[in-house]
């Protein structure tokens, strides 16, 4: 199901479900027989077209009266269905970017009603979505995605919320839920915004013209120092991602992501064996595991600003493994 967004449309929604499947024609009581109804402006009414009656939506549901909007009453309905009922309220409140007392009654009332919803289920398994120009909802993702990659960094994912993208971005939460159902879902796409900005970097190194084996390598691994700006961010956004993901906390996301990153380091490894340059003992998809484990390892030390454990130090390191075990001399590297 896709992230409810507009008011508008869960109100149609819900008068299509109980009133209208067409969203036009309705029983009129008054004219006891089916009339053309048009929605009221500002209202959320419908009126027949011919006497006048109005009709609610609403009218007789645990929604009328509400100040709580419906589009947070159909997420809560829909994240409460898909918990299986284990649903917490803090959930629902960093979600949604609720507060916990709003969250926690909303979903009290959500399971009071959980009958009387279900009977009104096909109101939320529908699209419930508002479009945008298609530019416009690229822009404005590529604007939230940048946001959360921000907040992730700087605070981490439990600590991230809808309501923090929300206010780092300058936008309502309501924009960020059309966009994302949770926070796991943001960092997934926020790493792979950030793995793509990377390998675009890396595709760079490949295809230029006239380069080793070794400077490739070397140039490589520079890319791969979390010392600051993009490869920091990209860094720690995988080290949240695998701490999450490890207690399955989050679905298995990274599909091909991982292997594009080791396939970098295989492939120019591989060439530099094939051109005589590197000369290991062991073979390159082995000393390439190794490799990344290193950079691994070194890379959450050096992070975490370990005394013992700087990023110059463990590039230090990581080229000193490099040239012991292809047995070759890297040239220096600078970044661009």
């Amino acid at each position: 199901m896709d992230t409810i967004l507009d008011e508008d449309i869960c109100l149609e929604q819900l008068w299509r479900v109980r009133f209208s499947p067409d969203g036009r024609h309705a029983h009129c009581q008054h004219c006891d027989q089916e009339r053309t109804f048009h929605r009221l402006h500002n209202r959320r009414v419908y009126s027949c077209a011919h006497c006048g009656e109005q009709v609610s939506p609403t009218a007789k549901t645990p929604f009328h009266g509400s100040s709580t909007p419906l589009r947070l009453w159909f997420a809560a309905i829909v994240k409460e269905r898909a918990s299986g009922g284990r649903l917490t309220a803090q959930s629902l409140a960093d979600e949604l970017g609720l507060s916990y007392a709003t969250a926690w009654r909303l979903l009290k009332k959500v399971r009071e009603h959980r009958d009387e919803f279900d009977a009104l289920a096909p109101a939320w398994q529908g699209k419930l979505v508002m479009s945008e120009p298609d530019e416009a909802s690229q822009s404005r993702e590529e604007q939230l995605l940048q946001a959360a990659r921000a907040v992730v960094v700087a605070y981490g994912l439990d600590a991230t919320t809808i309501r923090a993208v929300a206010k780092h971005a300058g936008l309502s939460t309501g924009v960020v839920h059309y966009y994302f159902e949770n926070k796991n879902q943001i960092l997934v796409k926020a790493l792979r915004q950030a793995n793509d900005e990377a390998c675009g970097r890396r595709d760079t190194i490949m295809a230029a013209p006239g380069l080793s084996a070794a400077e490739r390598l070397a140039r490589l691994i520079l890319l791969s120092i979390p010392e600051s700006g993009v490869e920091r961010e990209e860094f720690i956004l995988w080290f949240e991602y695998f701490r999450v993901a490890i207690y399955g906390q989050i679905a298995d996301a990274d599909t091909g992501m991982a292997d594009r990153f080791r396939q970098y380091f295989f492939d120019v490894i591989e060439q530099g064996v094939v051109s005589g340059e590197f000369r290991p003992d062991d073979s390159p998809a082995d000393i390439v595991e190794q490799l990344l484990g290193l950079l691994d390892g070194l890379g959450i030390a050096a992070v975490m600003g370990r005394r013992w454990m700087s990023c110059e130090h463990m590039h230090e390191l990581v080229r000193h493994f490099a040239e012991n075990s292809l047995r070759v001399t890297l040239p220096a590297a600078h970044r661009v």
